[in-house]
């Protein structure tokens, strides 16, 4: 396995492994008639790339099995976005290893605290953050699932 930045030729596996996620997970946002809903994968992941942060993908044999972003923030926030481990990979290690990347790239900009957004539905998700020292901050409520907000100090 090979844990590297995000280069462009990367793009159609990356989409196709959020599709996968989003098919799984999240299938009525699919049709849904909202601003993400509206873009189509491409287009959003082409704006979280050039506009948010930084993304690393792990490859195994050639084949992008997970993926990881950094987001900048106003107020000198990072969060850590859309993790994502393909389903035949997954209880490997390889969400560990791309949050630890994350985490290791925040403390060398000297940022002291990471947050993470998730939703109520992603239990395995919920769980490894937990386990890897996150601690849910809040909740915001919508119709469809709850969405938790995460943080972990990275200098105690």
């Amino acid at each position: 396995m090979n844990l590297r930045k995000y280069h462009e030729k990367d793009m159609n596996q990356v989409l196709q492994l959020h599709d996968e996620f989003e098919s799984v997970h999240f299938p009525e946002f699919r049709s849904q008639d909202t601003i993400l809903g509206k873009l189509n994968l491409e287009e959003r992941y082409s704006y979280y790339l050039q506009q948010l942060g930084k993304f690393w993908v792990m490859e195994d044999q050639g084949m992008i099995v997970g993926f990881i972003g950094v987001q900048f923030q106003p107020e000198d926030r990072v969060d850590l976005i859309q993790l994502r481990v393909r389903r035949s990979h997954q209880r490997r290690g390889i969400g560990t290893q791309l949050i630890k990347k994350v985490e290791e790239y925040v403390v060398t900009l000297g940022k002291k605290q990471i947050y993470l957004h998730t939703a109520d539905r992603l239990v395995k998700a919920r769980n490894l953050y937990e386990k890897l020292g996150y601690i849910m901050e809040n909740t915001l409520e919508s119709s469809e699932f709850t969405i938790m907000t995460y943080k972990k100090d990275l200098f105690k």
